[in-house]
């Protein structure tokens, strides 16, 4: 029950919003680090720049002991040298209102989890993404795309996505904004409201614009994504069951 209101954490990172943001052996170097049984933290109001590694990061660091009931609102992150909000595994996590602006890597990121870390009621909430991946990776703005953990109620509601990707690699036919593409099964995702305006800065004109694998009970709803001519598919699915896709654009 620790409230973090109103700091500025400014990092010593002089690289940010350029593509050599990320610097090998500095990622443990973060802005707000939660991990091993925080519970009931409430984490607002805060600016958050300039650091090497993530801007928040949930975690059990190994130790099995989960963080439960933590709320992220509010806050201002910038020039990251990896992603803007990272979890690994955690419970009744919910980021929201929350502005991530020159983001090293994605905008939000669940991953490092394994086995059957627990990645429950994770929510992120009407957040903005302002230019993403400058550290030079693929150009997803949103990535669950991590090598295993027990997904269950992961919501990505109301994101707004501004200024697209600043990724030199490539991008290919299947890379989407937002990706959860991996072959282990996860639980209930619920994607809905994504209203963005140039997102799809970096993507050719054919690519996805979601993609999801091995997602059990996918809800698509009222996604509106600009700027991508020729999309064939809004979202690509690739052994998803129980999926509700309705109110998106395009078709």
């Amino acid at each position: 029950n620790i409230k973090v209101f109103g700091f500025t954490l400014k990092g010593g990172n002089p690289n940010g919003a350029t593509h050599s943001c990320y610097t090998v052996g500095q990622e443990s170097s973060m802005g707000l680090w939660l991990a091993r049984g925080a519970v009931g933290w409430e984490i607002a109001d805060n600016t958050i720049t300039d650091q090497w590694g993530l801007g928040i990061y949930v975690t059990d660091d190994g130790s099995g002991v989960q963080c439960q009931q933590l709320n992220f609102h509010h806050n201002a992150i910038a020039r990251t040298g990896l992603a803007g909000l990272n979890v690994k595994s955690g419970i009744g996590l919910t980021f929201a209102d929350n502005t991530l602006t020159d983001l090293g890597g994605g905008g939000i990121d669940i991953e490092d989890a394994s086995g059957s870390d627990p990645i429950h009621s994770v929510w992120f909430l009407r957040n903005v993404i302002n230019r993403w991946q400058w550290d030079g990776g693929s150009p997803h703005a949103i990535s669950f795309d991590g090598n295993g953990g027990d997904y269950n109620d992961i919501r990505v509601i109301g994101t707004i996505f501004l200024g697209g990707s600043n990724g030199t690699v490539s991008p290919g036919y299947s890379d989407g904004v937002i990706t959860s593409w991996t072959t282990f099964a996860k639980g209930t995702m619920i994607i809905d409201s994504n209203n963005g305006s140039a997102i799809a800065a970096g993507l050719p004109s054919n690519s996805w614009a979601m993609r999801f694998q091995n997602v059990n009970g996918l809800t698509i709803t009222n996604n509106y994504f600009a700027g991508i001519p020729g999309t064939p598919e809004l979202a690509h699915k690739v052994s998803c069951t129980s999926v509700t896709q309705t109110g998106n654009n395009p078709a």
